[in-house]
């Protein structure tokens, strides 16, 4: 039941331009353990692969999403699950390091 209950939290229905939704989805997500760090290290794992096939705008909106949406989630991670505090530095680490090599290639 948990990893349905994960499944069905990271799992987005609605439109991305509603950010009354977003914040609710995020939330939601920071808020299961193992929903959090799916989506964690799922994001981190995209992000090295970003620049093979989007174009600029969207590069520039994906890396906006991380920053406003992931960042924030790496940290609420890291303080409620202690376990994962480094698990959570070193996705963050590598998540930033590939959007800062992105931002200067955009």
């Amino acid at each position: 039941e948990s990893v349905r209950q994960a499944v069905r939290l990271v799992t987005r229905s609605g439109s991305k331009a509603d950010e009354a939704a977003e914040k609710i989805y995020y939330k939601a997500i920071s808020e299961n353990r193992l929903a959090s760090m799916v989506k964690l290290l799922d994001r981190c794992h995209n992000v090295a692969f970003l620049a093979l096939g989007m174009k600029d705008e969207k590069l520039q909106r994906y890396v906006r999403e991380t920053e406003e949406h992931f960042y924030p989630l790496f940290e609420t991670t890291a303080q409620r699950w202690p376990e994962y505090s480094q698990a959570c530095w070193q996705l963050k680490y590598q998540t930033a390091s590939q959007l800062q090599t992105i931002k200067s290639l955009t």
